[in-house]
């Protein structure tokens, strides 16, 4: 199964994705057919290579934040289970605290950018009621959360928000722009509705907490054994983290979109985007910023394989000609 839904042998040249080297002493465990020199170029998730996933050592699924690090799949398998039940009928009472406690920030947030007077709420009255209702207080003590009008000194992107890692014995931290704040520094135009501008800041939120979830939950490989730690890690590139940089006709392009962004961010994103929008009752589906343009976790009966969310060889070209101000197809 290749990485990518659409290549066909047509692209010239063809972008290359730099992963993490394959562990050679787990090339016996790859599907007929794949090597550890062609593995980048095949789909490794449970479906496709589940004697590799096998490999890694059982831990508990996230149900609190107690729980240890786990693998993607409970990661992924508990929360999509979960949000298949969620609606406001289904709210616990704490929940249902949670979310009049969001509907008076929302509430704030709306007159604020109505009277355009820029007095922005306590962030964690934003945050934790999202964390309570869609993600069971699994985030809770994991990061820290902030407001930031500045533009990411580490990327060339115009960012609406940032997880970043605190490293060992540090905090990790969400950090969130304010859309149409007079001293963000980023080029999207304020003319929105002010409904748009606020259900973009829930958006923001919670796919940075999306991320938050996998990084903090999935074994990446820090801290493990040196032989299973390097199978985790590559793994980890593979289904969540991606890559940032891209081998395209003899140059190597740095594409930041990307990262982070992997099929199992896809496939929570998207089903995340629906749940929100039911339970907040907002006016259209909630855009959590996929960067996969056609996805196809919506088929029936639903795939155990994960590359229908992997970004395709067309999408990574057209970001290639973009750093290197070449004309797309």
């Amino acid at each position: 199964m290749s990485t990518s839904n659409d290549y066909d042998g047509a692209l010239s040249p063809l972008p290359k994705p730099q992963y993490p080297k394959f562990p050679a002493n787990y090339e016996n465990e790859l599907p007929q057919g794949v090597t550890k020199e062609n593995v980048h170029e095949h789909c490794v998730c449970w479906g496709c290579a589940s004697r590799l996933w096998e490999k890694l050592a059982e831990s508990t699924i996230p149900t609190s934040v107690h729980s240890e690090t786990t693998t993607e799949r409970p990661v992924m398998m508990f929360f999509i289970s979960y949000w298949d039940s969620l609606d406001r009928n289904t709210l616990s009472p704490r929940q249902e605290q949670a979310l009049q406690d969001l509907n008076e920030v929302i509430q704030e947030l709306d007159s604020m950018f109505i009277d355009d007077r820029w007095k922005l709420p306590e962030i964690t009255r934003l945050c934790k009621p999202f964390d309570t209702i869609f993600f069971q207080d699994c985030l809770e003590g994991t990061c820290d959360y902030a407001w930031t009008t500045h533009k990411d000194q580490d990327t060339k992107m115009n960012l609406f928000g940032l997880n970043s890692w605190g490293g060992h014995g540090g905090v990790d931290q969400i950090r969130v722009v304010p859309l149409g704040h007079p001293k963000a520094d980023h080029t999207i135009s304020m003319d929105a509705a002010t409904e748009d501008r606020v259900e973009h800041l829930i958006g923001t939120v919670i796919h940075e907490q999306i991320h938050q979830l996998l990084s903090y939950y999935c074994c990446d490989g820090t801290g493990d054994v040196e032989d299973q730690g390097s199978l985790c890690s590559y793994l980890f590139a593979r289904v969540i983290n991606l890559f940032d940089t891209v081998q395209y006709g003899g140059k190597e392009v740095y594409i930041d979109t990307f990262s982070g962004h992997g099929p199992v961010f896809q496939v929570l994103s998207r089903q995340l985007g629906e749940v929100v929008t039911k339970v907040l009752n907002l006016r259209k589906p909630l855009d959590l910023g996929y960067i996969v343009t056609e996805c196809k976790c919506n088929t029936s009966p639903p795939s155990e394989c994960l590359s229908h969310c992997c970004v395709s060889y067309q999408d990574m070209q057209n970001y290639c000609k973009l750093e290197l101000d070449e004309p797309k197809n």
